[in-house]
C-alpha cells in the first residue's frame, strides 16, 4: 500500500508491519509504562496515523529525561515499518563538519510531520543527521517521534525528574515560537501551526 504524508511516499506492508507488532514484547520500565498507558488517550487523528502503518504505538522502548515540574515526561523513540521509501523530499549533501560550523539543523530543511502532539521523522541512512538504530530490522523503514506533551499518568514516583533552568526554559520557548512561525509559512500547515500532514493512500 501506497501512503504518502507530505512530500513522503511510502510503500508500506502494512499487514507485516502489524504482525511484527503483535509478537512485540512491550517494555516495562518506568517511563515505557507511563507512555503506554498515555496512548490509552490519544486522538483520533493520532491513533489514525498509527494505524495507516500498522504501527501499535505503545509497542516502543521509550527515551526520557524524566519527569517536569508540569508534570510531563517528554518522551520520544523508534517505530519500524516494514517497506521502502517511493519518494522522499530532497536533501542537499553536507557533511557533518559542515553542519557543525554553520549549526545543526540550520542548512537542513525539516521535512518532520507533525500530527497532534507527536513529531515524526522519517530517517534515511543516506541523511547527515541519521541515527537509525543498529538492531532495526531488515527492509523496515525508521520513524522517529518525540512527544513533550506526555502527562505523568502513574500513580507510582517518578524514578527520575527533569531540573531546568530558567534560561534554558528561554531558549526552549523561543525554539518552539521559531518553529511555529516557521510552520505558519508553510502551506500545509494546519490552524495549531504544526505541520499537520493528512495521509493519501493509494
Amino acid at each position: 500500500m501506497y501512503i504518502q504524508y507530505g512530500e513522503w511516499k511510502i510503500n508500506a506492508d502494512v499487514a507485516k508491519t502489524r504482525s511484527y507488532y503483535s509478537k512485540f514484547e512491550k517494555p516495562m520500565d518506568q517511563y515505557s509504562r507511563n507512555f503506554q498507558a498515555y496512548c490509552d488517550g490519544l486522538s483520533h487523528e493520532e491513533q489514525k496515523f498509527f494505524d495507516s502503518l500498522g504501527i501499535d504505538p505503545k509497542c516502543v522502548c521509550i527515551e526520557s529525561l524524566g519527569k517536569t515540574s508540569k508534570k510531563t515526561a517528554p518522551s520520544s523513540g523508534y517505530y519500524y515499518v516494514y517497506g521502502n521509501y517511493e519518494s522522499a523530499p530532497a536533501q542537499p549533501e553536507i557533511s557533518v563538519e559542515q553542519l557543525m560550523k554553520n549549526g545543526f539543523g540550520s542548512s537542513l530543511k525539516d521535512n518532520s510531520v507533525k500530527v497532534g502532539a507527536f513529531r515524526f521523522e522519517f530517517q534515511r541512512a543516506s541523511d547527515p543527521c541519521s541515527d537509525i538504530p543498529a538492531d532495526m530490522p531488515e527492509n523496515c523503514i525508521c520513524l522517529r517521534f518525540s512527544c513533550d506533551d506526555v502527562e505523568w499518568l502513574l500513580k507510582e514516583k517518578s524514578e527520575k525528574a527533569v531540573k531546568r533552568s530558567s534560561h534554558l526554559d528561554k531558549i526552549l520557548s523561543k525554539l518552539s515560537k521559531k518553529f511555529t512561525a516557521k510552520c505558519k509559512k508553510d502551506k500545509d500547515c494546519a490552524h495549531d501551526g504544526g505541520m499537520l500532514l493528512t495521509a493519501t493512500c493509494f
